[in-house]
């Protein structure tokens, strides 16, 4: 999990981001999801936003 709010710009190994909690209440700012969407469409990397992030973007993607 990306719990840090400084994710800094580099290129992350993964194939997916999920964000959202396991619970009903939000744990990521909104500053720090966009963060995460912009190095996201960098690498053209899908990311799914789980509806109890309460981001004002709906964004489900799947990996191909």
């Amino acid at each position: 999990p990306l719990l840090d709010n400084d994710i800094g710009n580099y290129r992350f190994p993964a194939d997916w981001f999920i964000i959202g909690g396991l619970t009903p209440q939000p744990c990521h700012s909104k500053e720090a999801i966009d963060k995460i969407l912009s190095q996201a469409d960098y690498f053209k990397t899908p990311v799914f936003i789980k509806h109890n992030a309460n981001y004002p973007e709906i964004r489900q993607e799947f990996p191909s």
